[in-house]
């Protein structure tokens, strides 16, 4: 009787504690993060929980190829991919807690993208691809990437052609931050 009563006890508490473990499915996490309703803030307002802090917002930018250079416009053409990183205070989880998702893809939309501008683009809007998708990982870090086929501006020396080495700026600006930096680039003809 005692043994009956011993593995009725651990049939209870093996059943409880199996209850108890966490959802393993994404529909959890999305409830957990409040993204399973539309939620207009994280859409629209910068994701910090303090207004002072900044967001810093990290880029990786790969020229995939120089399609062409124009000698009377000073222009250059080519194919680049933008990967841009920042966090968002008010998206993290455990991910142990979730059985080990380490990572979410979200549609673009639902989150707050940072509004990135090249000052020397000659291009027409409809060069740039967006990812439809962003990554979201525990911490809270957030991943997009666009491509572009970007035309842009730049100061070309062409008086040692063919031997000649070219110097372009692109700058990259968020007009609704004021913030703004340079990258260099260069290539041979």
């Amino acid at each position: 009787m005692a043994a009956l009563m011993t593995l009725t006890f651990l049939a209870v508490i093996t059943g409880v504690s199996t209850s108890q473990t966490s959802d393993c499915s994404y529909n959890s996490l999305l409830d957990h993060l409040n993204l399973t309703s539309s939620n207009t803030l994280l859409e629209i307002m910068r994701p910090v929980k303090n207004w002072t802090r900044t967001t810093i917002v990290q880029m990786d930018m790969l020229v995939y190829s120089i399609l062409g250079v124009d000698e009377k416009f000073q222009t250059v053409t080519c194919h680049i991919q933008i990967n841009t990183y920042w966090t968002n205070e008010f998206l993290s989880w455990n991910a142990s807690e979730f059985c080990g998702i380490d990572m979410l893809t979200l549609p673009r939309s639902m989150l707050w993208i940072p509004y990135i501008a090249i000052a020397e683009d000659t291009s027409d809007t409809g060069s740039i691809q967006e990812d439809p998708l962003v990554s979201l990982y525990p911490s809270g870090l957030v991943f997009a990437n666009s491509r572009y086929h970007l035309t842009y501006t730049c100061q070309l020396n062409l008086f040692t052609f063919p031997f000649d080495q070219q110097r372009c700026n692109i700058t990259f600006s968020s007009p609704s931050s004021g913030g703004k930096f340079s990258l260099l680039f260069g290539f041979r003809e």
